[in-house]
């Protein structure tokens, strides 16, 4: 059963079986999210085990400092190549599920893309992934009465439906590309996807609006 004091129990059916092929607004995927840490790390090339093996080479690992960047190296690697005010940074991820936000406009056509870097106009997802609510022990009950714009609690619909917090705090972009993440089963229904279209104007513009739904069930929760 869900918690009473939640959204998701008010506002239900909160998940329903999609039937799209393509990753959608409101879709749970499943994809490799890297740890955000307050200084992320970054790998410095330091020469080759091989001199001969041009698409080999030894690196170090070190925290990233953005006032000092690394030295440029003068070893080339073929297969990682490196332009001017480039590095490589190191991120520990792990596979998470993460609701679809955004699909970010249409792709565009061959045409329109050609004369410009294929990173620039790559088709992209903005998605806000999801954390176990057990790693939130003393603020579930807070974050689940809608206390904080960064966090939302959801339960999850697979599995054995697992408690959730969804970090709006760290949306993100990924690659829209198969082989980026797995599609779920599930999305957000209409009513959800409402409510997280609310909530994602507390995340940019720190305000609720008054007549909506979100505020309401806030109100109700906060005054408890």
């Amino acid at each position: 059963m869900l918690p009473e004091d939640s959204l998701q129990h008010q506002f239900s059916p909160w998940w329903v079986e999609g039937k799209d092929s393509n990753a959608t607004r409101g879709d749970l995927i499943l994809v490799h999210i890297p740890y955000i840490n307050a200084q992320p790390f970054r790998l410095v090339p330091t020469g080759r085990t091989n001199p001969i093996a041009h698409g080999e080479a030894d690196f170090k690992v070190e925290p990233h400092d953005a006032s000092r960047p690394p030295l440029q190296t003068s070893t080339p690697v073929a297969g990682l190549p490196l332009s001017e005010k480039e590095i490589f940074y190191a991120f520990r991820a792990k596979e998470r599920p993460a609701v679809v936000l955004s699909t970010c406009g249409p792709p565009l056509a061959s045409k329109d893309r050609a004369g410009t870097a294929s990173w620039r106009t790559s088709p992209t997802l903005l998605v806000a992934p999801c954390s176990r609510a057990r790693g939130f022990p003393k603020l579930e009950q807070r974050i689940r009465w809608c206390e904080w714009p960064q966090f939302m609690w959801s339960r999850l619909p697979f599995g054995r439906g697992e408690d959730s917090i969804v970090l709006m705090s760290q949306i993100q972009a990924i690659g829209n590309d198969p082989k980026a993440f797995k599609k779920t089963r599930y999305r957000l229904s209409s009513n959800a996807l409402e409510i997280v279209d609310d909530w994602l104007g507390w995340v940019f513009y720190g305000t609720l609006d008054a007549d909506g739904d979100l505020f309401a069930f806030r109100e109700v929760m906060m005054s408890s």
